[in-house]
């Protein structure tokens, strides 16, 4: 079963025929402490969901009634977008898109990333004080060693 905290991520092949989800089930799992959805599929009533407050990653919005048919499964192994995604992986999502950290790897990710924030914050820094960007890309290298 789903619990409080989880990302349910939806393997909907691609299709973009038709939704697979919309905002009555956005609502449903809000209330079971789902923070956000990932569907390989289309998605519809976007504004609505966005109210909600609730996370929603879809290939695409398409107006037509969600298809309820399909029964799923929950804790398997999926493929989503060509990504493997594991019940306990950790999946993040912003306006760039979703990354999924497979739950062995996620501390050494999350320390990754935060190692290229802070060399992108002197990149930044570097651009508040005028210097060239040129000039400033070295930055990264520090941190591919």
């Amino acid at each position: 079963m789903l619990t409080d905290g989880d990302v349910l991520v939806v393997d909907g092949c691609g299709d973009r025929s038709r939704a697979l989800w919309g905002a009555i089930m956005s609502k449903a799992a809000l209330g079971l402490g789902v923070r956000g959805i990932v569907v390989d599929g289309m998605i519809r009533d976007k504004g609505e969901i966005k109210e909600l407050s609730f996370p929603a990653f879809a290939l695409g919005a398409n107006p037509s009634t969600p298809y309820n048919k399909v029964q799923g499964r929950i804790g398997g192994q999926i493929v989503v977008g060509g990504v493997e995604v594991n019940h306990g992986d950790t999946v993040v999502g912003d306006d760039d898109g979703v990354i999924v950290m497979p739950k062995e790897s996620k501390e050494d990710i999350f320390a990754r990333a935060r190692t290229r924030h802070a060399l992108e914050a002197e990149i930044v820094a570097g651009l508040d004080r005028g210097e060239p960007l040129s000039s400033l890309l070295q930055i990264l290298h520090r941190g591919s060693k």
